[in-house]
């Protein structure tokens, strides 16, 4: 056996030996080189009668091969006629070009292989780029309709420098793969590609000083920007590298925190069409970091206020070293002063940032499952990674603190098709990220589109924003059913109801003692039915008391259509009111979740305190809610303003509804009693920042309803104050208070002298 099995391993040797050994003949007959690796620099003549002709600054040993022939040593500035069809390639030792040194082109012809052919060692083997190696390679070829293959990875100083610029046949750009940029390396690279509709992605994550600038202006047909992933950036990086894109829609995103000296300096300027504008998430700022960045922009259609024309809010940190001033030139008459801050705050007729349904993991091994019954295009990323097509019922698994983000066009849910939730997860983002068109765009709700959407999830902690202001019917019928985990509603700003499109939104959610504000002045056919049914920890009263302190006051209609009869089932509790208006009041042991609004801005009351006949009201902003949805606009309160009420139940001045504060947290008595004061007192209001020295006060009689325009000391301009007291009723009305984080509102008795 032992001498059996070592003929056997001999024989085998035997056979690899000679097999090497034929490879190697073969090879030696070949005449084998690292040249026939090279994918040569080709040009391909789409019509009669093109032509190709070539110098270079400097290099030697060009040779071209017609038609697959023999290589032939090619004669500087010769011309090459070709007929349809026919390819010459080219190839070279050290070749460096420059404006009078270059390639010309006419007729009409395509390139393919590797630009890369024309630097070669003797041995064939690439000899790598250098400074101005191939700037100015093609320009003025208006005869080029598609560029070669650039494989470099390692690029040098001016190395692509204008290689395609006024390329005005050029339909189609290379890629580029390089991940780290040197000076200037794509400087005016396509500039005036008048043809060229999508730019090339950009593999690039480091970036150097003037890289992109001027890389795509002028053409006029792009229509799709490139990614640009780089967060780290660079002196004039981006400077100009979309100036003159008229055809321009969309914005790339610019993830970047951090601005250096004029990185975003003319990136825009002239881009007429544009009318989305991206996120703009940098805190720290640079010199000329926005100038003109905008500029000329004539489609982006902004404005310094919010309303129904421009309802979109886009918030930005901005200064006047950044060139905000020219920011908008031809854009903007003006541009609204930074806040404390150091944000400025615009509005636009289009969404500038999505944010999209976002679930965040609590706990390990979280598991999310997405079936949806009519809808494409469903994608998702994990960790804000890149986004990837996602498969019906596919399970994606969370570790703690790990998120995953979810989008889709059109999509709708049912009974049968909903999502699957698994191990304690808190949602954000807007839920209407997942019915966008193939633009981007939120395309509003549909029948029954959101119906039974988390059904039964019952470690759902948290319901995503709903920020949908025109609602279809039964839009969200029976959405939470069964999220026991849920403890507050999620704000509601619809103004105007559609049949059944809040019918048992929240059925069987037993934790939920928090409910929403509804602002609705419009109902409709059991908008209301069994909306809350089965919610236990809602402590509600018809009856004001100290255990019922907090007024909850919506429109329910004059009949029973709306369904506000079965709105509570299985609560033990039941409307028992609704005045002549088809208001109805109630009372809860809980504040109402409700959204306060001051100049577009979300804020938040963080304390409340009555005390020594002062009513003290703390907000801040609240971040977790800012931009956070496809449709921002709001119609309650009106645009640029903040309206406080507090009233006695008994009021018969006050017609309006409460919009109580959100304030997370049961409170034993009342904000504010207005029983305290009474009839015919003095009262002072006064605005002052936290950490502040000094405030300034106004009085105001009682009876009166009056307006005041201070200046505090904080710096905040054209704050106001409406008072109004009776015996039996106080209303307070704070308008227009451009309020920033840590401002503390205080209404006291005024001190006689």
């Amino acid at each position: 056996m032992c001498n059996t099995n070592s003929s056997i391993k001999r024989n085998l040797l035997f056979v690899f030996i000679s097999f090497v050994m034929i490879i190697f003949s073969c090879s030696v007959i070949r005449g084998y080189d690292a040249e026939d690796q090279i994918d040569y620099l080709t040009f391909t003549a789409e019509e009669d009668n093109s032509k190709i002709s070539f110098k270079w600054k400097k290099g030697s040993n060009v040779k071209y091969q017609k038609n697959n022939g023999d290589w032939t040593d090619y004669s500087k500035g010769s011309e090459l006629i070709l007929n349809k069809g026919d390819i010459v390639k080219f190839k070279g030792t050290g070749i460096e070009t420059n404006y009078t040194n270059n390639f010309v082109i006419e007729g009409k012809v395509a390139a393919s292989g590797c630009v890369d052919s024309l630097r070669l060692y003797s041995d064939g083997k690439f000899q790598g780029l250098v400074d101005s190696c191939y700037s100015h390679m093609f320009e003025g070829c208006t005869g080029l309709t598609k560029a070669p293959d650039l494989a470099a990875t390692t690029l040098a100083n001016y190395c692509y420098y204008s290689m395609f610029s006024e390329c005005t046949g050029l339909t189609k750009a290379p890629d580029l793969a390089a991940t780290t940029l040197a000076d200037h390396c794509y400087y005016s690279m396509f500039y005036g590609c008048t043809e060229l509709t999508k730019a090339p992605d950009l593999a690039a994550t480091t970036l150097a000083d003037h890289c992109c600038e001027y890389m795509f202006a002028g053409c006029t047909g792009l229509i799709k920007a490139p990614d640009l992933a780089a967060t780290t950036l660079a002196d004039h990086c981006y400077h100009s590298m979309f100036s003159g894109c008229t055809g321009l829609t969309k914005a790339p995103n610019l993830p970047a925190t951090t601005l250096v000296n004029s990185c975003y300096s003319f990136m825009f300027h002239g881009c007429t069409e544009l009318t989305k504008a991206p996120d703009l998430p940098a805190t720290t700022l640079a010199d000329h970091c926005y100038e003109c960045m905008f500029a000329r922009c004539t489609g982006l259609e902004l404005s310094t206020s919010q309303d129904g024309n421009y309802p979109y809010e886009w918030q930005f940190k901005a200064d006047r070293n950044s060139e905000l001033d020219y920011m908008f030139s031809g854009v903007l008459d003006t541009v609204p002063t930074p806040d404390n801050n150091g944000y400025v705050t615009l509005y636009s007729k289009y969404l500038m940032k999505e944010k999209c349904l976002t679930f965040n993991s609590q706990q390990e091994g979280s598991k999310i499952k997405f079936e949806w019954c009519k809808g494409s295009n469903v994608q998702y990323n994990k960790n804000s990674g890149s986004w990837t097509n996602y498969n019906f019922g596919d399970i994606i698994e969370l570790n703690e603190g790990e998120s995953v983000s979810f989008k889709g066009n059109g999509i709708k849910t049912n009974d049968k098709h909903h999502f699957e939730i698994t191990g304690k997860v808190s949602a954000s983002g807007c839920v209407d990220s997942l019915r966008l068109d193939s633009g981007g765009n939120f395309q509003g709700l549909d029948a029954s589109c959101y119906s039974y959407m988390f059904l039964d999830c019952i470690d759902l902690l948290n319901s995503p924003t709903l920020s949908a202001l025109n609602l279809a019917p039964w839009c969200y019928y029976c959405m939470f059913q069964g999220c026991s985990g849920i403890t507050e509603a999620p704000i509601l700003p619809a103004t105007a109801l559609e049949e059944g499109c809040y019918n048992g939104m929240f059925y069987g959610c037993t934790k939920l003692s928090v409910p929403p504000d509804i602002p609705a002045i419009t109902t409709s056919s059991n908008c209301y039915s069994d909306m809350f049914y089965g919610c236990t920890s809602l402590k509600l009263s018809n009856n004001k008391s100290d255990n019922y302190p907090y007024e909850w006051k919506f429109k329910v209609g004059m009949d029973y259509d709306s369904g506000w009869n079965k709105m509570f089932g299985g609560t033990g509790f039941g409307i028992s009111n609704n005045d002549k208006n088809g208001y109805s009041t109630i009372y809860s042991a809980n504040l109402i979740n409700v959204m306060l609004y001051s100049a577009g801005n979300s804020l938040e009351l963080t304390e409340a305190e009555s005390k020594d006949n002062s009513l003290n009201l703390k907000f801040s902003e609240n971040n977790s809610h800012k931009n956070e949805s496809y449709d921002e606009s709001q119609t309650e309160p009106k645009k640029d303003s903040l309206n406080l009420e507090l009233f006695e139940d008994n009021s018969s001045e006050n017609e309006s509804y409460n919009n109580s504060s959100d304030l997370n947290k049961t409170e034993s008595k009342p904000l504010y009693s207005a029983d305290s004061l009474a009839n015919d007192e003095d009262l002072t209001y006064s605005q002052d920042s936290l950490g502040s020295s000094g405030s300034n006060n106004n009085s105001l009689n009682s009876g009166d309803s009056s307006s005041i325009s201070e200046s505090s000391s904080s710096g905040r301009s054209g704050s106001s104050a409406s008072i109004k007291t009776g015996s039996e009723s106080l209303l307070m009305l704070f308008s227009s208070l451009g309020l920033s984080s840590g401002v503390l509102l205080s209404l006291r008795k005024r001190k006689d002298d």
